[in-house]
C-alpha cells in the first residue's frame, strides 16, 4: 500500500474511516473453529458489570476529541482481538476496539516519528503487559516485525518505520499502536471458543487495517467494528 508521499500529522488515514475493499480484494468473514494467528475474536454483548472496566488505569471509557465526548461500550462486551498467538505455550492477542487516555508522543519518546505519529491515538490492546507497546501494520519490509498473515504485520523497528513513511513505501495512516496485550494460558482461549465465550472469524484487512485520517474517524472506526463484522458475517452466511 505505499506510493505518494508520507502524510503527516495524526497518523490515520483513508478519509471517512474504512475501506470496504483492500487493493480491490473482497470484503469477508468467515468462521474458523479453532483461533490462529491472524484471526479475529468477537465477545457477545455482555450485561455482567464486572466486565466493565480492566485492572489497568489506562483504559479510556470516554475520550475527549475536538472538545466533544465520545464514549466506549462495556470493556469485554463487543470486544475485537487480533489473535497473535494461539498454541502450547499460550495465546496472545490485541484488541482493536479499545483505545488508552493517550496520544503516542505521551507514551513514547518518538524522535523524528514525532511529525508523523505524535499526535496518533494508542488503542489498549489488553488488561496484560501494560508497558509493552507494540504496532499493527501492513508493510512486510519493516525491519523486525512479525508476519501474522499477509498483509498483517506486528511490530517493527523504529528506524525502519520512519524510513518507510519517510520515502512514501508506507503512509502514516498504515500503522496502527497498541498498548497492552491480552493473554490466556495454554488451551484456555480454545476451551473458551468452544464454549462460546468467544467467536473466532477469519476476516479480510480491511477489518484490520483502520487508515482513518482523524482521531475522530478512527473512533468511529473502532466503535463501530464489531457491529460491521457481525454483519458481514451474517450477510456471508445467509
Amino acid at each position: 500500500d505505499g506510493g505518494g508521499g508520507a502524510r503527516r500529522g495524526g497518523g490515520r488515514g483513508g478519509g471517512g474511516g474504512v475501506k470496504p475493499t483492500e487493493g480491490n480484494k473482497p470484503s469477508y468473514v468467515v468462521r474458523s473453529n479453532v483461533p490462529k494467528r491472524g484471526d479475529l475474536l468477537l465477545r457477545g454483548t455482555s450485561k455482567n458489570s464486572t466486565l466493565n472496566r480492566p485492572p489497568c488505569s489506562d483504559f479510556a471509557s470516554v475520550a475527549m476529541i475536538d472538545g466533544r465526548e465520545i464514549s466506549h461500550p462495556e470493556y469485554l462486551s463487543q470486544s475485537v482481538i487480533l489473535v497473535a498467538s494461539n498454541d502450547q505455550r499460550g495465546s496472545v492477542g490485541f484488541m482493536l476496539n479499545r483505545f488508552t487516555q493517550f496520544k503516542l508522543g505521551e507514551i513514547l519518546r518518538v524522535g523524528e516519528l514525532s511529525e508523523y505519529f505524535g499526535q496518533s491515538m494508542v488503542l489498549l490492546g489488553g488488561d496484560n503487559g501494560d508497558a509493552t507497546l507494540t504496532v499493527l501494520h501492513n508493510n512486510p519490509n519493516i525491519k523486525g516485525s512479525l508476519q501474522l498473515r499477509p498483509g498483517v504485520m506486528l511490530g517493527g523497528e523504529k528506524d525502519s518505520i520512519f524510513q518507510a513513511v519517510k520515502s512514501g513505501q508506507s503512509h502514516a495512516s498504515d500503522f496502527t499502536w497498541i498498548l497492552g496485550q491480552s493473554t490466556w494460558p495454554a488451551g484456555q482461549l480454545s476451551s473458551e471458543v468452544s464454549s462460546g465465550t468467544w467467536l473466532s472469524v477469519a476476516a479480510s484487512d480491511n477489518f484490520i487495517h483502520p487508515r482513518s485520517e482523524t482521531p475522530v474517524a478512527f473512533l468511529r472506526h473502532a466503535n463501530s467494528l464489531w457491529q460491521r463484522i457481525m454483519s458481514e458475517l451474517n450477510n456471508t452466511e445467509l
